[in-house]
């Protein structure tokens, strides 16, 4: 989506710097974290597989570009941004169950899940460090840096713990689920955007201001992300499409169409009878022509809308600011 550019490539060998392994009793370890993030197969050769969409760095260097400073100030920070984005992935991946990642089998699938959880605590402490030890920035600066650092992978943390119980209640209301949705994904793209603004050296409101853009695309990204695991082609989002449905996922479309007299039933007795794939089909059908689709579509948007509106008015420079609305519509725009 955003991979584009030499910013970003520079992000991506920032990336495959901090992976090298510190001792060759240690080789296996890296390459399955190499091979879980895309950069690798699991016998270590060279991948050109699907990787990761890059919006978090994309909107770390964007905000440090809007609040006057260069990219390369950000993209130590863009890198270890997206290294806990992919720890978070292999941990989401193994406590949901999902077998596939872009396409490839999920590393918890691979390695067992003992492993897969050594692997992604692993890949949280290298990207905290990264952060950590960023050379030249200011002592200030780099603390309230690691504050907002610390406090994203805290949400982060939460809504997964919500988005795991979602899965046990027979309702949640869209206020919840929101709630949800700014934790687990909202956070990290807010504390990417106001990371990025204060390496750029914005001042307080104007970090603040730009977190806030972040976490709205991050809640508008996490819709679209509920609209394709339903009704995503599964060549494009390497996932089988309606697998949130089949998992008892409660995404936005689903939340809305539990209130509605006839679909709420109907999901609800799908999901007690594990219904065969024909009807899989159907049920999507019937979601889409009641209008969840089209309601998740339209909160998307707002949540675009909420973003520009948390930055207009700001003295940014205008490159970085466009750059930022180009994310957030890119955000709710893609079909992977």
């Amino acid at each position: 989506m955003v991979r584009l550019g030499t910013p970003l490539a520079r992000v991506e060998r920032a990336m495959r710097r901090s992976l090298e392994p510190p001792d060759p009793a240690l080789a296996e370890l890296y390459g399955w974290i190499r091979y879980h993030i895309g950069f690798s197969t699991l016998d270590g050769l060279p991948a050109d597989g699907r990787r990761g969409k890059g919006i978090r760095s994309a909107l770390c260097l964007a905000a440090c570009a809007a609040a006057g400073g260069s990219e390369e100030d950000a993209e130590a920070a863009a890198a270890a941004i997206e290294l806990t984005h992919e720890f978070s992935l292999i941990h989401d991946d193994l406590q949901d169950g999902d077998r596939l990642r872009r396409g490839r089998p999920a590393l918890w699938t691979v390695v067992g899940e003992a492993h897969a959880i050594g692997a992604g605590d692993v890949l949280y402490s290298i990207a905290r460090h990264v952060l950590s030890t960023m050379p030249g920035v200011d002592a200030e600066i780099l603390r309230d840096v690691e504050r907002r650092y610390d406090v994203a992978c805290i949400r982060l943390s939460e809504g997964q713990y919500l988005d795991l119980t979602f899965e046990e209640r027979d309702q949640i209301g869209v206020e919840a689920y929101l709630d949800m949705v700014a934790r687990k994904t909202g956070a990290l793209l807010g504390a990417a955007a106001g990371i990025g603004a204060g390496l750029g050296g914005a001042d307080a409101q104007t970090v603040e201001s730009l977190e806030s853009a972040g976490l709205a695309i991050g809640v508008a990204f996490q819709i679209r992300d509920d609209i394709l695991g339903l009704w995503g082609s599964t060549g494009l989002t390497g996932k089988p499409a309606g697998n949130d449905l089949r998992r008892g996922k409660k995404s936005l479309p689903i939340v809305h169409a539990l209130t509605d007299a006839e679909t709420g039933p109907a999901i609800q007795h799908y999901w007690d009878m594990g219904a065969p794939e024909a009807e899989t089909l159907l049920l999507l059908e019937q979601l889409d022509a009641m209008g969840a689709r089209g309601y998740a579509e339209r909160e998307a948007e707002r949540y675009v809308e909420r973003a520009m509106s948390a930055i207009d008015g700001l003295d940014l420079r205008p490159a970085g600011a466009q750059r930022i609305a180009e994310i957030a519509l890119e955000a709710i725009g893609r079909d992977a």
